[in-house]
């Protein structure tokens, strides 16, 4: 089998060095004088990064540009941005030159008036943030000053402290004053300028973003001292599991070998009268035959009871079964993703360019879409399945379709969703801003029509060669053996306990990243904990497969992958007090973009750990199996 996924290894390692090649990053080199744009992100409170607005939604001056000049265009790499939820740059007036200073510039004048005053202290009042992009670095800054009697300022002068070294942007700051009371200035014009600072700077063009981590937050020995701890309990959970189940297989397989020596084929004329004189000399007193009657009758019940029983079952094909092998398909694409992924930036740091980790992942998913298709063909085929192409289209269509039907149910429920909720808030026609871009759409179909479909063929045609052939070690009874009825629902949500009680830490500070203005960049931990929660899953799943095969039941493959995907329910709750305890959300868009950006990523998570569990169970079956001697 380790020789058969080889060529796995290797597509995973072309994948890794192209979307390597996928985060080169532009110079960002000028020369003295050379125009820098400013460009604007979007505007939100600042309680509350998910509820995000058009910057075009606040009444400041457009930008003058005449027909005869070139129209700027936005950094490449905005294109999909640290969160998907987010909305495109525009331009904005200023206009820097590399390197000059510039002092008591106008760029605006504002003829105030009530609606727009009532805009601007609307923003004021819910603490409203905007977004400045230069040369790909971000810098925040409010609008102005609230007063308890409903009156607000207006900051009109923008102060750029712009760093450099030598002919590279490294640094980016903003300060704001000359605060004007909008009710004085009502029905008057507001001139606004702004003033650039250029100082030069020490800092490597590579580590200009990390001013903007927040190591004190993310490299807390909390943190630390949580992810030790989590590794120690996981290194003894495993080590007790894998003794335990060890020693107990041990006993059982001794077992069944001594009812194998006293039953074998052809020898029963030896093994009666054995059994007759153990039961002699037990009935004439001697402690000695009383022990080898019991051994030897209870080796014998043993063996006729549990899991070796099963052997001519327990590789039949399990209802349903394109709809396993499309689970496992696209979960074993997942977890080849989640390391190309965490391995990837942490190689390249990639988190320090703008929207290049979003960027990674989605292509690296349509780049790793043969994954799914050769793990599902393969599986589907070694149960003997008949329908391969619905298995194939299914593997190749499901996630990417459940990305897009959400993504454009929340982009028309934006549409409809104003500033807030709250009238005196709403005050603009902008809608919210969209979860996906309808371009970003456009886009993730032609990668799925121009990679991804083409990927999951030959993958699913590479499986099936490869892995379609069912060396089981055991045949296939024609009539299925009769089993309790039970349901195993307890058993399936004890098994993804433990596997959360790994993650949950990590899981605290990667919602942080997305819902509080942070930026995660501790991969190397990610890495630690993706492994640790590989392993809880693999010893809970191979407990439970023993735990049903002991009772007699081999509908292990459902149960198996159940007890992986269970981890997702238990991140499901998580995320639902997170939502109401730590978050901010409010209003029909917000909270329903929360729960899709949590029905997304809790599926990504069980159909990864389902995937994981199931290909664990099926080794340790294999293995079990092999070592019984059957008909």
């Amino acid at each position: 089998m380790i020789s058969v996924d080889i060529h796995v290894m290797v597509y995973f390692t072309v994948a890794l060095m192209l979307l390597a090649c996928c985060g080169e990053t532009a110079h960002h080199q000028y020369a003295i004088g050379d125009t820098l744009h400013v460009w604007a992100g979007s505007v939100g409170p600042l309680s509350n990064p998910g509820e995000r607005y058009p910057f075009t939604s606040l009444p400041y001056c457009k930008p003058s540009i005449s027909s005869e000049e070139p129209k700027p265009q936005p950094p490449d790499s905005s294109l999909i941005r640290g969160g998907l939820i987010d909305s495109p740059l525009v331009l904005t007036p200023w206009i820097l030159q590399f390197r000059q200073t510039t002092y008591n510039q106008s760029f605006c004048a504002l003829q105030l008036d009530a609606g727009m005053e009532k805009q601007f202290c609307s923003a004021v009042q819910f603490d409203m943030v905007f977004e400045l992009i230069v040369d790909e670095l971000p810098v925040f800054g409010s609008l102005g000053f609230n007063y308890s009697n409903g009156s607000c300022t207006l900051f009109r002068r923008f102060h750029f402290i712009i760093e450099y070294n030598a002919n590279r942007v490294v640094g980016l700051n903003l300060h704001l004053s000359d605060p004007v009371f909008t009710a004085h200035a009502r029905n008057s014009t507001i001139r606004m300028y702004f003033d650039v600072d250029w100082n030069q700077s020490d800092i490597a063009f590579v580590n200009r973003h990390d001013l903007y981590l927040d190591r004190v937050f993310f490299e807390s020995k909390v943190h630390w001292f949580s992810i030790i701890n989590s590794f120690a309990v996981v290194v003894l959970f495993v080590g007790l599991v894998s003794a335990i189940v060890a020693r107990t297989l041990k006993v059982d397989l001794d077992q069944y070998h001594v009812q194998e020596h006293w039953s074998s084929d052809d020898e029963d004329d030896g093994a009666l009268p054995a059994l007759a004189g153990s039961f002699r000399r037990g009935l004439s007193g001697g402690a000695s035959g009383v022990s080898d009657v019991s051994n030897v009758a209870s080796g014998l019940l043993l063996a006729e009871t549990g899991w070796k029983l099963l052997s001519g079952d327990v590789f039949r094909a399990p209802p349903r079964l394109d709809l396993l092998c499309t689970a496992v398909g696209i979960g074993m694409q997942l977890n080849f993703l989640a390391l190309l992924v965490i391995s990837t930036t942490l190689a390249g740091s990639l988190y320090r360019s703008r929207g290049l980790t979003a960027s990674l992942s989605l292509i690296g998913y349509f780049l790793t879409t043969g994954i799914a298709g050769y793990y599902s063909g393969g599986l589907y085929a070694r149960y003997g399945g008949k329908q391969w192409i619905r298995c194939m289209v299914l593997t190749a269509v499901a996630f990417p379709a459940l990305f897009i039907s959400a993504s454009v149910t929340v982009n028309l429920l934006s549409l409809l969703s104003p500033m807030s909720v709250q009238d005196d808030r709403a005050v603009t026609t902008a809608g919210a801003v969209v979860f996906a871009p309808y371009r970003l759409l456009v886009h993730v179909i032609f990668l799925w029509l121009l990679t991804g479909a083409p990927l999951a063929l030959l993958g699913t045609l590479v499986g099936r060669a490869w892995r379609g052939t069912a060396r089981d070690p055991c045949r296939v009874n024609p009539i299925p053996r009769p089993i309790h009825a039970r349901r195993r629902v307890a058993l399936v949500l004890m098994a993804g306990l433990p596997p959360f009680c790994t993650i949950s830490v990590e899981v605290y500070f990667i919602l942080a990243s997305f819902w509080h203005y942070k930026i995660y960049y501790v991969f190397d931990l990610l890495l630690l904990v993706y492994l640790m929660l590989t392993s809880v899953v693999s010893c809970c799943s191979i407990v439970s497969t023993y735990w049903i095969l002991s009772r007699e039941d081999y509908r292990w493959p459902w149960i198996s992958f159940l007890s992986g995907f269970s981890t997702a329910l238990y991140l499901v709750v998580y995320l639902a007090y997170y939502g109401l305890v730590r978050t901010n959300i409010s209003g029909l868009w917000q909270i329903f973009s929360f729960l899709v950006y949590s029905a997304l990523g809790s599926l990504a998570l069980g159909l990864a750990c389902g995937a994981t569990a199931f290909t664990a169970s099926s080794v340790f079956v294999r293995h079990l199996f092999t070592r019984v001697k059957t008909d």
